[in-house]
């Protein structure tokens, strides 16, 4: 959302979210920003603790992270893939890992500050949990809130598109809560609505196609904009079999027959904007077929 839409449309959506709790409507800066705009999460969502402090905590205290992990497992309708029993328990080197992402949110500062920016107004909270099933991940219970449970093998490209990832499902879920993405909830449950999403390659209810196809457009526009495209990276696939997997979910996108009924114009204009850049990258960089049964990526959860 961040690099497909670009920084002025992120910040309206944080804006038009926030203004309403805001003194007098006005927002003057990033601070005033931030203020609205935990008040706009404390009315959403009384249930998540407000952090102190307008930028995000990388969290170590056990009850804080138990609590906030809390969230993840909530049990949900569109849960299609056992969401609510990823998170398994806490590490036991949580400093260190904490720390680690610590240092990589540093790094990615200097090299996209402004993205920073907007990610320091969205997110407030950052904690570690462990789990064999997936690599972290974003829920919609708890907006502003990460969980990560990043690999040792993880390069520091990894770790910056890690928090490219959980950015892009925070910035979705909030464009949803300012523009309704689907006009009926409950047919995004029937199997014979499922696609094939662009990350895990499976067939997914479409809110999870639609997140999955932002972040693989997002991962792929930071790396032409600001990281480069690596080599052997270890959380996403190749830029070759990334655009790859994005264009097979946007060919079963397509094949989906009543496609248009089951988004709103907004949701349809934001598959369309990750089809515009797929295009674009494809134009620019090799796309290769490949195997799902010998391709295997660390999922990120939402």
């Amino acid at each position: 959302m961040y690099f497909s839409f670009g920084t002025e449309s992120a910040v309206e959506t944080l804006v038009a979210l926030s203004k309403p709790y805001a003194p007098d409507r006005k927002i003057g800066s990033a601070r005033e920003l931030k203020a609205a705009y935990l008040r706009f999460l404390e009315h959403y969502q009384p249930q998540v603790p407000a952090p102190v402090g307008g930028t995000p905590i990388f969290a170590t205290d056990a009850d804080l992270v138990e609590h906030l992990a809390g969230f993840f497992r909530v049990k949900s309708w569109l849960n299609d893939k056992s969401q609510g029993r990823m998170i398994e328990g806490q590490f036991s080197d949580v400093l260190d890992r904490t720390r680690r992402l610590e240092r990589g949110f540093s790094e990615l500062s200097l090299v996209a500050p402004e993205f920073v920016e907007v990610f320091e107004i969205a997110i407030n909270y950052v904690f570690c949990a462990s789990s064999t099933l997936a690599g972290g991940g974003t829920t919609s219970s708890a907006l502003g809130v990460i969980w990560a449970a990043h690999r040792n093998a993880w390069s520091k490209t990894d770790i910056f598109e890690f928090f490219v990832h959980e950015l892009t499902h925070n910035m979705v879920f909030l464009d949803e809560c300012r523009f309704r993405h689907y006009p009926d909830y409950a047919s995004l449950s029937m199997p014979e609505n499922f696609v094939q999403s662009a990350i895990l390659s499976i067939p997914r209810p479409l809110d999870k196609v639609v997140h999955s196809l932002m972040v693989a457009t997002e991962v792929l526009l930071f790396r032409e904009q600001v990281s480069g495209h690596p080599v052997a990276p270890a959380l996403h696939p190749k830029t070759d079999i990334l655009l790859a997997k994005a264009t097979r979910c946007l060919t079963s996108l397509d094949s989906l027959k009543n496609y248009a009924a089951l988004l709103t114009p907004r949701g349809r204009l934001l598959v369309e904007r990750a089809k515009s850049v797929v295009a674009m990258l494809s134009a620019k960089h090799t796309v290769n077929e490949y195997d799902d049964a010998n391709f295997r990526s660390v999922p990120l959860e939402i």
